[in-house]
């Protein structure tokens, strides 16, 4: 394709958005995942992780959306973490933000 569209979608249905092959958006921001990445290290709430990845395949398996640490509208991944210099947590936040089904994308502020 020429370009992408991507569209920040906060809460919904994203099939009545996300829909490429109809000619509307090729993905939408993934805030639920988003938000289990830095909960579950902080609290170690696994349990969060595992329910929104479980959620996001049974509701979204045949979307592809964007994952992201930390956006222009949310603090960075470093502020939301507990004690982000003392622990294995950003690794494991990074790890699991580029192995997750769906597209990566790490904002400014977000690097290693």
């Amino acid at each position: 394709p020429d370009c992408v569209l991507l569209g920040e979608l906060i809460h919904g249905d994203y099939h009545k958005h996300v829909a490429p092959a109809a000619g509307l958006l090729d993905s939408g921001t993934n805030y639920q995942l988003s938000k289990a990445l830095f909960s579950s290290l902080n609290d170690r709430n696994y349990f969060e992780l595992a329910h929104v990845t479980a959620r996001d395949e049974d509701l979204y398996g045949s979307l592809t959306l964007m994952n992201f640490l930390g956006n222009h509208d949310t603090p960075r991944i470093a502020s939301r973490l507990t004690n982000p210099d003392d622990s294995p947590h950003y690794p494991l936040a990074a790890a699991a933000l580029l192995l997750s089904r769906g597209v990566p994308c790490l904002y400014y502020g977000d690097e290693l």
